[in-house]
């Protein structure tokens, strides 16, 4: 049998990421960590790729749907 695992909080960061995306996307905003360009269409596992980049780290107490900014994956 296979675990499963509750993502409280999922969807709701998951709609606030791609909002990000959208807004940061139409701006060609960059990483707000080195100033490069984000790679818009590069698949998620591709280290140039989007990330949505919350300002108090998860594991630091941040909320999961607390304000971030656009960088890349690396």
């Amino acid at each position: 049998m296979m675990a499963t695992y509750s993502r409280p909080h999922y969807d709701s960061y998951r709609d606030l990421a791609e909002a990000l995306r959208r807004k940061a996307r139409a701006q060609d905003l960059p990483c707000h960590l080195c100033g490069r360009r984000i790679d818009w269409d590069a698949d998620w596992r591709d280290q140039w790729s989007y990330t949505y980049d919350h300002d108090v780290p998860i594991v630091a107490g941040g909320d999961p749907r607390g304000p971030g900014r656009q960088a890349h994956r690396r």
